[in-house]
């Protein structure tokens, strides 16, 4: 993705690439203004990352198809600098440390979003605290 600052035009872009043909960027559609805010995470062709500026959703872009939608979040915090995303048994997984930042071997407790039906926009919350060996 590439945007313009003073113009606040963003270009979402593929990069094509194909054996025995040389590599080319292409220009796609997207209806929903904005650009990454963290790396994402592959999970079955779907690529999902943070947005800026909505906060309150997570943006999904289908390789196959090569579109876009959105999944809504139950809290902000799920979409906010504070959480990671990860691939939780093949669901989307949002973890959230107790504290703000990143997550460290010292925290113990934490709470984990995992998109349960993408579609319906519904997710489920897990908090899981470890010993403290």
């Amino acid at each position: 993705m590439s945007w313009d600052d003073e113009r606040g035009n963003v270009e979402h872009q593929v990069l094509t690439v194909e054996t025995e043909k040389p590599m080319s960027w292409r220009v796609i559609e997207c209806a929903i203004a904005h650009y990454p805010t963290s790396n994402g995470t592959c999970i079955n062709g779907v690529l999902y990352y943070k947005p800026n500026p909505n906060k309150s959703a997570i943006i999904c872009f289908d390789n196959r198809s090569e579109t876009y939608s959105f999944v809504r979040t139950m809290e902000s915090s799920v979409s906010s600098d504070k959480s990671t995303l990860i691939n939780y048994k093949g669901k989307l997984g949002a973890l959230l440390p107790e504290e703000c930042g990143r997550i460290t071997e010292a925290m113990r407790r934490f709470e984990m979003w995992v998109l349960e039906d993408p579609e319906k926009h519904e997710w489920s919350k897990q908090i899981y605290e470890l010993p403290c060996e």
